[in-house]
């Protein structure tokens, strides 16, 4: 007969048992279903965070420097049908974000009267200025009496279909790549955890849009380059066209990076037909800008002297939380992607290029060049301003640490690694634009020193 303690004992070590084998099983690389549950987990917690931060939480509350301008030029657009208070940024973000107000709000936005004003705004950036100052001069002429934070957080909820899209997108072109949905979903997972573009995501701003856009055009552009197609041709052009109207980055990242996709498949798309369907998307995205700016081609000349102003004349920014201003240097931006990203991403990333460089080779040099071309453009620029305008780079960086997650997947160890790994990405933190990498922030006693 067995004492009670004995008893106890053997249930307990049954239960234990349980447990280890339920987990086992749960964990178990072969079982699919755990990690659809983890990779829709993950993403439905970073959509909760922007959600949040759009419309509940203490930061919310408070309405951003951008958001009455790019609300405000949107309306003016929609009502009045000029476009005339800021051509720095192309509009159709900007439409998009002032929807809300348009369809279900009597607030009016006078049209323009800033005649004269653009040549002015130059002679004073040019004599006094860094091209910092807000937006544009003629803004100064915008009665923001309009902007309540009602009326923000409407414009708000108007990037969030970006914030999905734009996860969507990094899942396809994943595919496209040629690697596993396995490595597509995980991709996807780490971009939705990115903290710039949670952030975006609660924001009314020209970026998300405009990175939406760059990754279903890389997304259309990698369909092409497997086989070239009419359609595909024409979406491609539809889809440049419309990153291009979402921000003025789109011509700078998106032709050096199509250029590179293009060497590294040309003995598939060296035939005179595929290069004539590329063509023809150039033409049909150069139609869709035209469209977009009325064929006001004056209007969008402005737009682009703006931007190569501001360029010329630079914009200071903080790489840490200690005042100092830094403008024009070339370790700005790759010092500001150090602790910005959470550390786990970093080495998921750099696990990741190395184990697919090693596994499929031209998927890993087209994600690598793009990271590539994004970083170098940025080095040379003199606007440091935030992580924002180099947010795009996340595309590619997150697909190498897709693989790498996938590859863990196959270890009982390395699926812990993974969720561990996500887990710590996902957790919902106060200040997304804060620096997240602790080690990496060691930089700033070396560079201020």
């Amino acid at each position: 007969m067995q004492q009670p303690s004995e008893t106890i004992g053997h249930k307990k070590l049954v239960i234990v048992g349980a447990i280890h084998s339920c987990i086992s099983a749960l964990m178990s690389p072969r079982r699919s279903y755990f990690k659809t549950f983890v990779v829709i987990a993950i993403i439905a917690t970073g959509f909760y965070q922007v959600v949040n931060n759009s419309l509940f939480s203490v930061m919310s509350q408070y309405v951003s420097a951008d958001e009455p301008a790019h609300i405000g030029t949107g309306l003016e657009l929609l009502q009045q049908g000029t476009y005339g208070y800021e051509r720095m940024h192309p509009p159709l973000a900007r439409v998009i974000a002032a929807l809300p107000l348009y369809l279900y709000s009597e607030i009016t936005i006078p049209q323009s009267n800033c005649s004269g004003r653009f040549s002015k705004w130059k002679e004073d950036i040019r004599a006094n200025h860094n091209g910092g100052a807000f937006l544009h001069y003629c803004l100064t002429t915008m009665d923001y009496g309009f902007m309540d934070l009602k009326a923000a957080k409407a414009g708000r909820v108007m990037m969030w279909p970006f914030y999905l899209l734009s996860i969507f997108g990094v899942f396809l072109l994943a595919m496209n790549l040629s690697l596993s949905r396995s490595t597509a979903a995980f991709s996807a997972a780490f971009f939705s955890t990115v903290p710039i573009i949670l952030w975006l995501g609660a924001r009314v701003m020209t970026d998300l849009p405009f990175i939406c856009l760059a990754i279903w055009v890389l997304v259309t552009l990698q369909a092409m380059l497997k086989k070239a197609t009419m359609a595909k041709a024409i979406l491609l052009g539809l889809m440049g066209g419309l990153a291009a109207l979402a921000k003025f980055s789109a011509l700078c990242f998106i032709p050096p990076i199509s250029l590179a996709w293009l060497l590294l498949s040309w003995q598939r798309t060296k035939h005179k037909y595929a290069l004539a369907l590329f063509g023809l998307a150039i033409v049909i995205a150069t139609l869709v800008v035209l469209l977009g700016w009325q064929f006001d081609i004056s209007a969008l000349q402005e737009g682009l002297e703006t931007v190569a102003l501001k360029a010329e004349k630079g914009h200071a920014g903080e790489l840490f939380p200690n005042g100092t201003l830094y403008m024009g240097e070339w370790y700005f931006y790759p010092t500001l992607l150090l602790i910005r990203t959470p550390l786990p991403l970093l080495l998921f990333c750099l696990f990741g290029a190395v184990l697919m460089l090693r596994h499929n080779r031209e998927a890993a040099l087209k994600v690598i060049a793009a990271s590539f071309i994004i970083m170098s453009l940025a080095m040379s620029t003199k606007i440091n301003i935030n992580i924002h305008h180099i947010a795009l780079i996340y595309a590619p960086l997150t697909i190498l640490a897709g693989y790498a997650a996938h590859y863990l997947w196959q270890f009982k160890i390395g699926v812990i690694a993974v969720c561990a790994a996500l887990a710590l990405l996902a957790y919902p933190r106060d200040n997304l634009l804060s620096p997240v990498n602790t080690p990496a922030a060691a930089l700033e006693y070396l560079i201020i020193k």
